[in-house]
């Protein structure tokens, strides 16, 4: 894995480096272990981490709550069923390209179904292709994700001074106003968190297999 870019509201962008693998970090990723349909708790993490994600993508492409539930749970089982096949290739394309390519099938399958339209002619004409609103949404989601995992790993405090400078983008002298601390606990609670944050980012692209792949 390289890079990968997560955006957020601010236009600012994570670096994630690439991952160097050493004899203490040896675990395999989560698409490795959901081959073993017998792994179940890779699987409920691999549902956790990907059904919101897939679920809300439906609701933006216009699909009503229940269809969308039915096209996540078709997506899930599509997976299961080709995740033996799923292999890294520089040349080919990304898990996430693969995941869009299932979605995006289930998707217009539940339109032929309920003979509706919720997908326009550009995007039925480049149906192979992953979309701007997928790779945003994709992005957006893991960032969240990650957020979500190390948010109980800090005070209250500190955790406020993240948010307010670098998702709210307020200015640290306005962070450290607010809060009554001084300004060095904003500047240092900031990169505290985004260090934590940037190692998360990386462990759920690695357990997500979000390097290069194809279906071979």
């Amino acid at each position: 894995m390289g890079w990968l870019v997560v955006t957020r509201e601010s236009a600012k962008f994570l670096y994630v480096p690439p991952h160097k693998p050493t004899s203490q970090t040896t675990t395999p990723s989560l698409l490795d272990r959901i081959r073993d349909h017998d792994d179940t708790t890779a699987w409920e993490t691999f549902c956790d981490v990907y059904s919101p994600l897939l679920y809300d993508y439906c609701r933006k492409r216009g699909l009503q709550s229940s269809d969308a539930a039915d096209v996540v749970q078709e997506v899930l089982l599509r997976v299961a069923k080709g995740i033996l096949k799923f292999e890294y290739d520089p040349q080919r394309g990304r898990f996430r390209d693969w995941l869009y390519r299932i979605v995006f099938r289930e998707i217009c399958r539940m339109a032929e179904r309920k003979n509706t339209n919720v997908l326009n002619g550009s995007d039925q004409e480049f149906a192979v292709k992953v979309d701007r609103v997928w790779n945003e949404h994709f992005h957006s989601h893991i960032l969240r994700t990650a957020l979500d995992r190390i948010r109980p790993r800090f005070e209250v405090n500190t955790w406020e001074a993240f948010t307010m400078v670098w998702l709210r983008n307020e200015s640290p002298i306005t962070v450290a106003r607010k809060l009554d601390r001084p300004l060095e606990f904003v500047y240092l609670s900031k990169s505290r968190v985004l260090k934590r944050l940037r190692l998360e980012v990386e462990q759920l692209a690695d357990e997500a297999g979000m390097g290069h792949g194809k279906l071979s």
